[in-house]
């Protein structure tokens, strides 16, 4: 009874200790800042920051495994976000392009009885590789954005969809706008009184800064834009991925073979091509085992690219006009993403320099796309860059209404 007793003293004692152990390893204080890149003259981003606590605090991640960015990079891409999908209702909107391509995007509604919020307002997320407005990351941003009182429309990704054939033999690429055109058209047209707001995700953000540095007009239609986890240039990035280091060339490879699972659905459509693109190698494309060998055989040949692959890169990378886009931007990468390492974060360091309205935010953890908290081991639904995104965003919005008010834009 004794020896009982004492065990259950013991026992006691080492699971308090435990969760000391665990409070303390969990201390914001073994946590380093965030880092946030801004021109101190710029009282448009300062005056966000005094409003928005989750910028100044530091990201906390889970405490068993969230400081991997491995573990966070790969249960994103596998699992999206943790809890039980939302039902919402949402409208898929297709646009026939001048080439025949049906184009789509899905339309996320507010629940109308939020009134009075954000009704001058619309948020157009162009998402990840072979990402979709069913992709489960976007579905539970689009809802909680929804419920903070903005509607959402969600460009798919040509040839993502896993029940939609492509009309036209091409699916989207890196650096290819056109698709983002249309659609950014068709919501001018049909929500005139509404600015846009473009949030990118990974190669979504690619494709979106580059959309806005084109053509300064295209950026007329913006009131923000918003840039998560991207790599900023397509050369650079894919030497990157060539490498061994913190293992992406095994992350080439996953990537590689999910652009084969979305080209294979197609196949058909790519081989009944016209006499002069029948010199698509199958057996050379199937083969591949990294994006630049998949390039080489098959989107420089769909898109009839003359250029060597290296020069199509550059002519793709956001990189180019990064530092030509004017209207207020907010960047987000992670530390250990092992997809975008630091190297690349000059890219953005150097539109901070040339765009006093732009906001740079590096956080030591949060992998790709990840950044997951909430406790020890299961994580809320709700990530914190989704609460990042909508803090900026409403900030933002206050401060250009501030700015219009007394005529400084």
């Amino acid at each position: 009874m004794e020896q009982s007793l004492i065990f259950n003293v013991l026992s006691t004692l080492c699971f308090i200790a435990f969760i000391a152990i665990c409070r303390i390893l969990r201390s914001k204080d073994l946590v380093p800042d965030t880092e946030l890149f801004y021109q101190s003259s710029s009282k448009f981003v300062k005056n966000i920051l005094a409003n928005s606590p989750t910028l100044q605090e530091r990201y906390i991640p889970m405490f068993l495994w969230g400081k991997s960015g491995h573990i966070q990079s790969v249960l994103f891409s596998v699992v999206g976000r943790f809890g039980q999908k939302e039902l919402v209702q949402k409208r898929r909107v297709e646009i026939p392009a001048s080439d025949g391509l049906i184009i789509s995007y899905d339309l996320f509604q507010k629940d109308p009885n939020i009134k009075g919020k954000h009704k001058d307002e619309l948020i157009l997320v162009v998402p990840g590789i072979c990402n979709t407005g069913d992709t489960d990351y976007v579905h539970e941003f689009s809802c909680f954005m929804n419920k903070s009182g903005y509607d959402v429309a969600v460009l798919n990704h040509t040839g993502a969809l896993k029940n939609s054939k492509i009309t036209q033999p091409r699916i989207f690429s890196y650096g290819k706008t056109d698709d983002l055109d249309v659609i950014v058209n068709d919501l001018f047209r049909k929500h005139r009184q509404k600015k846009l707001i473009g949030i990118g995700f990974s190669l979504g953000a690619q494709i979106l800064m580059k959309y806005l540095g084109e053509k300064k007009q295209n950026q007329e239609k913006f009131s923000l834009a918003m840039s998560i986890c991207q790599g900023y240039d397509l050369r650079e990035a894919c030497d990157l991925l060539q490498e061994w280091g913190n293992l992406r060339r095994f992350y080439n490879l996953i990537i590689t073979k999910n652009m084969l699972k979305v080209i294979s659905r197609h196949k058909t459509s790519f081989q009944k091509q016209h006499s002069e693109n029948k010199r698509l190698d199958w057996q050379r494309i199937e083969s591949s085992k990294a994006l630049h060998e998949l390039d080489s055989e098959f989107t420089l040949k769909v898109f009839r690219e003359k250029e060597k692959l290296y020069d199509w890169y550059w002519k793709e990378s956001c990189s180019r006009n990064l530092n030509k886009i004017e209207i207020p931007v907010f960047m987000v990468n992670a530390k250990d993403d092992p997809l975008v390492p630091e190297c690349l974060f000059r890219y953005p360091k150097s539109l901070v320099e040339h765009n006093k309205n732009c906001l740079f935010v590096v956080t030591e953890f949060g992998g790709h796309l990840g950044f997951f908290e909430g406790g020890y081991f299961r994580p809320n639904r709700v990530s914190w860059i989704d609460r990042v995104i909508l803090e900026y965003l409403n900030g933002a919005l206050n401060e250009l209404k501030n700015e219009k008010s007394i005529g400084v834009r």
